[in-house]
């Protein structure tokens, strides 16, 4: 089930928002879309939140815990890194009436006693403090949770950064533990390695990213320009046509999270798909062949490792490759193709 599309029928029906998600939360637990439906969530998850706090209950229930984890990480990453932004602005800002110290340790009363003479300092503050509680309650939360499966590692990490949280202090970088230089050839081993030891998308993305972060802050920036790179190499108007028709449909954004998806399925997945050997990879369309993720994975792993943002490696736009296809007459134009997927 495509869920956006899915959102999009049941608001031409004539259901309003709330409606249309709950029927969508539904939709996706009696079929068990469970990591679908939390990616849905986090594309707009300030939008989604409550959606979202409901939708954790039912993995916990469903013991649904790789889902659970993957979703809480993303959220307190997006969480974690505004605080330091809003933190690391008060400290650089010149022409601040008041110190960093002053701001985190002000007290409500006095704000409220001054709010016509520093209203945006207010704004401010009650807008750091309830992001502060927010994290804090989610840390609290996953603990809980990771606790019900003696996930030990997971709960040593958390504490240590409920600690960082609580005294506002970032977490001194991770250390690097693989001295390895990123190449090509790393980058495939990387995707390969975390394929084999993971049973779903959510897991391998973990184990990925766990990797990462034992590399160098500049080495996984690396992995990153060559991701994009090799997202490069699959503009083509044959491979679009095949995201496509395996799917029904398939805009723009959708091709990207095609071209990743290709991508985390290895080397050899990649090279036929790039070539149009479907025949030599046809079972591995037996799920959606989407993985946005996996775009955003050294993004998050390089924010883990260093607790700020990653800057985005330059890679030269590629032009899509081949003959353009119409819609109406695609299976006309690739017709193997469709007969192969039973259009």
């Amino acid at each position: 089930m495509n869920i956006e599309q899915r959102y999009d029928e049941l608001r031409d029906l004539g259901y309003d928002y709330d409606k249309a998600h709950e029927i969508l939360k539904k939709e996706c637990i009696e079929k068990k879309l469970y990591t679908e439906f939390i990616n849905y969530l986090l594309k707009e998850y300030y939008s989604h939140t409550e959606y979202a706090e409901s939708f954790l209950d039912v993995l916990v229930e469903q013991q649904e815990y790789q889902v659970f984890k993957t979703y809480w990480k993303a959220r307190v990453s997006e969480d974690i890194r505004y605080i330091w932004e809003l933190v690391d602005y008060w400290k650089n800002e010149k022409d601040k009436k008041f110190t960093t110290k002053d701001f985190l340790s002000y007290d409500r009363k006095v704000l409220d006693e001054n709010q016509d003479k520093y209203p945006a300092m207010q704004d401010a503050w009650l807008n750091f403090v309830w992001h502060w509680y927010n994290i804090l309650d989610s840390i609290d939360r996953f603990i809980f949770e990771m606790q019900k499966i003696n996930a030990i590692e997971e709960i040593e990490r958390a504490k240590i950064l409920k600690e960082s949280v609580y005294n506002l202090k970032k977490p001194k970088s991770k250390k690097t533990t693989d001295k390895r230089k990123m190449s090509e050839i790393l980058f495939w081993e990387l995707i390969e390695e975390s394929r084999i030891r993971s049973n779903s998308d959510s897991e391998f993305l973990d184990i990925l990213k766990d990797k990462l972060e034992a590399m160098s802050a500049p080495e996984i920036k690396k992995f990153q320009k060559i991701l994009l790179e090799q997202t490069n190499e699959l503009e083509h108007w044959d491979v679009w046509a095949l995201a496509y028709i395996v799917r029904d449909g398939c805009g723009d954004d959708e091709f990207d999270y095609f071209k990743a998806w290709v991508i985390s399925k290895g080397k050899d997945a990649f090279e036929n798909i790039k070539n149009m050997k479907i025949e030599k990879i046809k079972n591995l369309f037996k799920e959606d062949p989407q993985c946005e993720e996996l775009m955003y994975v050294a993004q998050e792993a390089y924010f883990n490792k260093k607790y700020e943002d990653m800057p985005i490696p330059r890679v030269k736009s590629q032009q899509m490759k081949g003959k353009e296809w119409n819609e109406n007459s695609i299976c006309e134009t690739y017709l193997e193709v469709c007969k192969m997927f039973n259009k």
